[in-house]
């Protein structure tokens, strides 16, 4: 099975394969002398490579320091205190480079990954964010076709590390479980019937295949088979994909159901504008009976067109002050794109922006560090984020002086304030978060402190000064995370590591 990303025919392959190749740069120190040159010659290098085939990476390992480190070594054995002590060495001496702690976390989930025992799932939902960049590997251990195979299977399907042709493979595996997955490959529009009979299949993992390819390539005539599905399907993630999917077959529609409105419209524009306003109605029920998740996708469906001309301005309008829903759809509404200029739109666009700015003020701590993401920093919303900065309340506040960060006025108070509240060593609950919207800002004077939290034995407090390095450039700072005892701490930190060099 071809894994995208994986190299041209007669690349290397296996852990060492890219080892040095296309290293990212060094945040620590600059590039200089040798090193200096070696990087300035490598993008010919990665040229020659794609022209002739020609393994240079291999040369380029042999010539780099520390490509074949020990480090490296200890990582593929699992001797972790070894691994522990190589990487103090050049820890302390801030010598270990980014690209050399990534070919460290590569080694290390090459490992960990084909070591993976029989009810790990959990632990494969951490790789997630580094799939892409582990697909061999990952490949390699669902050959075991045991329940943490599939949860493997299941994410490089919907990471696109593998494609919906890929999934083909499995069209007519014994196993239904695996046989579940070729669901996926059905993302053309003649496939609706298949997709619809792979809606109702026992195993949810073929319902969700369906719904995903169904995002793809669904027609008008599925829009009962996705909206039941979002309706009555026992598992969350294939109720909000089956709607979402419903929303998408509407769209790609738009031209011919808006079209069948007008009077000159031909019979098949005015089915397609007939099934576009059953489908709204759908959607209105789908608010009424659907969870909070499900009523966010249908704030997002009335906001998408041709919904939100068939009548999904007004459904905003009316529920933008409902209760504890109202910043769900404040949010549709201010996501809309900047096309929608008429009257009546940017009159529920500034509905929404006053809406944001009023649940600031009153509500919940939840609803309040939501709202922050929304308001906008000009008239009262900025007075109501300054209000917001002071609150006793330190979650809204902390989230509010973020905001604030971006707003020259109030940049550099904001930015004291932060200060004040990440350097807190005692509070384990708010410097850690002052410390990462710090970071996010590139606010760099903060790295020491996360480089001590990162030292800490709460593994949650670890893996957030991971993230702060990583948002610094300096994830080689976090590689000491590369040899924890914890192996999801070990897990998290070197797939953030691969993440962010990629």
């Amino acid at each position: 099975m071809a894994v995208r990303g994986q190299g041209a025919p007669g690349a290397p392959t296996g852990p060492h394969a890219h080892r040095c190749a296309e290293r990212p740069a060094d945040h620590t120190r600059p590039a200089s002398g040798r090193a200096g040159k070696l990087a300035a010659v490598h993008p010919l290098a990665s040229r020659l490579s794609r022209w002739l085939a020609v393994p240079v990476t291999l040369v380029l390992a042999a010539s780099s320091t520390g490509c074949a480190s020990a480090a490296v070594g200890f990582a593929e054995r699992g001797d972790f205190p070894g691994l522990r002590a190589e990487i103090q060495k050049s820890h302390v001496l801030g010598k270990l480079s980014n690209g050399e702690a990534r070919d460290i976390a590569s080694a290390l989930l090459t490992r960990e990954i084909k070591a993976l025992p029989e009810g790990s799932e959990g632990r494969v939902r951490e790789l997630r964010a580094c799939a892409k960049d582990l697909g061999s590997a990952l490949e390699s251990r669902a050959e075991k076709r045991d329940p943490v195979a599939l949860a493997i299977l299941r994410m490089l399907v919907e990471e696109e590390v593998l494609s919906p042709g890929d999934t083909s493979t499995y069209k007519n595996d014994p196993d239904p479980a695996f046989r579940a997955l070729a669901a996926r490959r059905l993302n053309a529009s003649d496939d609706g019937d298949a997709r619809r009979a792979a809606l109702v299949l026992r195993e949810v993992i073929g319902r969700e295949m369906a719904a995903l390819a169904a995002g793809e390539g669904a027609t008008l005539g599925e829009l009962d088979a996705l909206f039941e599905a979002a309706r009555l399907d026992p598992d969350d993630e294939v109720r909000h994909l089956a709607l979402r999917a419903a929303v998408d077959a509407v769209a790609r529609k738009k031209k011919a159901v808006l079209a069948g409105l007008l009077g000159d419209a031909d019979d098949d524009e005015k089915r397609d504008a007939i099934a576009g306003k059953n489908a709204l109605d759908r959607l209105r029920d789908a608010w009424t009976t659907g969870g909070k998740g499900i009523r966010d996708d249908v704030a997002s469906g009335f906001a998408t067109s041709p919904f939100y001309e068939l009548g999904g301005r007004d459904a905003l309008r009316t529920r933008l002050g409902e209760g504890p829903d109202r910043l769900l759809v404040a949010s549709a509404i201010l996501r809309m794109g900047p096309s929608r200029k008429d009257a009546e739109d940017t009159f529920l666009r500034e509905n929404a922006a006053r809406v944001a700015v009023s649940v600031l003020r009153d509500g919940s701590t939840i609803e309040r560090s939501f709202a922050v993401v929304l308001v906008r920093p000009e008239g009262d919303g900025l007075e109501a984020l300054r209000a917001a900065a002071k609150d006793a309340d330190r979650d809204v506040a902390l989230s509010a002086m973020g905001k604030l960060l971006n707003v020259p006025s109030d940049a550099e108070k904001a930015r004291i304030e932060l200060v004040r509240a990440a350097g807190n060593k005692d509070d384990l609950v708010h410097a850690p978060r002052a410390r990462g919207i710090l970071a996010g800002a590139r606010y760099m004077a903060v790295q020491l402190w996360l480089e001590e939290q990162a030292a800490r034995k709460e593994a949650g407090l670890k893996i957030r000064a991971a993230a702060g390095l990583a948002a610094l450039g300096r994830v080689a700072r976090a590689a000491p995370l590369l040899a924890d005892d914890d192996p999801h701490v070990r897990s998290r930190a070197a797939c953030l590591v691969l993440a962010v060099t990629r």
